[in-house]
């Protein structure tokens, strides 16, 4: 069976100034329908959401880049390159073009995942010599003086129910997002790349609140629901 065609989004780059940009990969499925295969037929009738680049289909390797796309090689890219005189390190186009001649002729290699280290051996267990303590000699017995009846037992009380106005606990589920330090118009914030969530910096460096999702085609933060957040 021959590969499939669909392209998305892979490794993110960007042009001298700072603005991102995004190499292509292709789909790695064996084409069951045409040139694409079940996977990809699917997402193919998915609407395309340019604030959200990553894992959505972008069209067949070969073909035309879609309009909103911020793939290298796109009517976006090439806009800013012609016309913004936008400028990309020799490193980072040779990248890009590597990856497209790779999704085109289907010779890019699978991820790998990464491997877990091997936990480290324990250490042996030290020999541990029992102390001798000396014998302490045994002082004489004294006679066992008289002492006083104890006191009488107070009466018992019945105990007293407290009624509390507060609600029970409830656990919290915690949800972990890996985020990243970024820059938008000069100003540094937390940035979630997966799902190009935006949120506060903190002068303790800790995460804030949530701020919306950075539009990488219009290249400012939109309001977007979180996705995270049960409604």
């Amino acid at each position: 069976m021959a590969q499939c065609k669909g392209r998305y989004a892979d490794k993110e780059l960007t042009f001298t100034n700072g603005r991102e940009f995004y190499t292509e990969i292709r789909c790695l499925g064996k084409a069951l329908t045409g040139d694409l295969c079940k996977k990809c037929v699917k997402n193919e009738h998915i609407p395309f959401n340019p604030r959200l680049q990553l894992d959505q289909f972008q069209g067949k390797v070969g073909e035309e880049y879609f309009k909103k796309s911020v793939l290298y090689g796109s009517p976006w890219y090439l806009k800013k390159v012609e016309r913004d005189n936008y400028e990309v390190s020799q490193e980072n186009l040779a990248t890009a073009k590597q990856a497209q001649r790779d999704a085109l002729y289907g010779t890019q290699m699978p991820r790998k995942k990464k491997e877990e280290a091997p936990a480290p051996a324990a250490p042996a267990p030290k020999e541990v010599k029992p102390e001798v303590k000396p014998k302490k000699p045994r002082a004489p017995r004294k006679k066992k003086e008289e002492t006083p009846p104890p006191p009488p037992a107070p009466e018992p009380t019945a105990p007293i129910a407290v009624e509390s106005a507060e609600e029970p606990l409830e656990a919290l589920e915690v949800i972990k997002i890996p985020v990243t330090l970024k820059t938008i118009h000069g100003k540094q914030v937390w940035y979630d790349s997966k799902k190009s969530k935006v949120y506060e910096l903190k002068k303790d460096k800790t995460v804030g609140q949530y701020l919306g999702r950075f539009d990488s085609a219009e290249d400012k933060i939109v309001d977007f629901p979180d996705s995270d957040v049960d409604v």
